[in-house]
């Protein structure tokens, strides 16, 4: 009682006619949920992340690198952060972009914790470079949003690190001042 191919043969054009039947219903299914989706735009940039360079001795090599690692990932973290994402939709609104998508309440917490669920950050592998992406039902809104975050970060990385030499200055004058009356004492 061997079974050949006759007999699977002669068994599918038995029921052909289910078969078919049961094909087409997939296929018009699967065609009409397809059309009936809403597409969603993802918009991408990237950003280069450089650590402040730090003028060392050899011996210390090792500790730099992972001073910049660690560097690294706070940043990534930033771009994803309540902060950063409360900052940009700050600046959304202040350029009359249509940011007010959410139906119904509109509270800064809601519309930080929906930025934050469409953004994407992803480190680029070997490189200091991180991907910066959002999502949206609007290809425009996706861009802007992309767009907005990124620049809003590195304003934000200027206006620290602006602060930082600011701050450098005043401690390197302050120094200065002091040395200044040392010497005129010690004369």
């Amino acid at each position: 009682a061997e079974i050949h191919f006759k007999d699977y043969w002669w068994v599918i054009l038995k029921r052909k006619w289910t078969l078919v039947t049961f094909s087409v219903i997939v296929v018009t299914v699967v065609t009409i949920a397809t059309f009936r989706m809403r597409p969603i735009y993802r918009a991408t940039t990237q950003i280069l992340i450089e650590s402040n360079p730090v003028i060392v001795d050899f011996q210390r090599t090792n500790e730099l690198e992972t001073r910049s690692d660690n560097y690294f990932q706070t940043q990534c973290k930033i771009l994803t952060s309540r902060w950063l994402a409360g900052k940009t939709i700050e600046r959304l609104k202040a350029d009359g972009s249509d940011i007010l998508f959410l139906p119904g309440n509109n509270s800064r917490e809601d519309l930080t914790n929906y930025l934050i669920s469409i953004i994407f950050v992803e480190p680029v592998r070997g490189t200091q470079l991180v991907k910066v992406s959002a999502q949206s039902f609007n290809s425009i809104l996706a861009a802007k949003i992309a767009n907005t975050l990124t620049q809003t970060y590195i304003d934000l990385d200027w206006e620290t690190k602006l602060a930082t030499i600011h701050n450098a200055t005043r401690w390197l004058s302050d120094e200065v001042r002091e040395v200044e009356e040392k010497m005129k004492k010690s004369q």
